[in-house]
């Protein structure tokens, strides 16, 4: 269930609380190798620290992945998307083309740090023959939000006439197998 539908259920009496990945300090706790205070880093403890971060963003912060080989690893991550995608997202919003959206996450978990665009995502659907809206399409990544698959976050942009609406950018939360938020353009 989603956290909104909880209360719904149960009437309005339930607290919902989200959990995230563990952030690399987290890491760090769950390896028992957090520094005890990092004003001052020897270049020993300072090497050892940017290991630990590679390997965190190569395992990710999904406590159940920590400690697993690789194989074991994308296995359990894989399953982690196919159920978002199945349960929270296809059953549950009742999609029609559930194809479009596999094309959407492939296209948001495969370009961490790229640039993505709804309008250019819809001129490659089109191009293959696809009828979809671009509503349908900012409908899909919003459905993908809700079950937190991706984020999506407002532009801070410094302009006197304020944010411009249809101006956002979505972070993967899956990429590198962890929480470590990668921006996509919207536009």
């Amino acid at each position: 269930m989603l956290p909104r539908e909880v209360a719904t259920t149960m009437r309005g009496r339930a607290l919902d609380t989200t959990v995230d990945p563990f952030c690399f300090r987290e890491f760090l706790r769950h390896q028992r190798s957090e520094p005890k205070s990092t004003a001052r880093l020897t270049k020993a403890l300072r090497s050892q620290l940017d290991a630990q971060l590679l390997q965190y963003l190569r395992q990710g912060g999904f406590p159940e992945a920590q400690g697993l080989d690789e194989r074991s690893r994308l296995a359990l991550l894989r399953s982690y998307i196919d159920v978002v995608l199945l349960r929270d997202v296809i059953e549950r919003h009742n999609l029609s083309q559930p194809q479009v959206l596999r094309w959407l996450v492939q296209q948001l978990l495969a370009n961490a740090a790229g640039s993505f665009s709804i309008n250019k995502f819809h001129g490659d659907l089109r191009s293959r023959g696809v009828a979809i809206s671009k509503d349908s399409l900012y409908q899909i990544l919003g459905y993908l939000e809700d079950a937190f698959l991706v984020r999506t976050l407002r532009l801070c942009q410094k302009s006197k006439l304020g944010p411009r609406p249809g101006n956002d950018s979505a972070a993967c939360a899956h990429k590198n197998r962890g929480r470590c938020w990668l921006f996509f353009d919207i536009k």
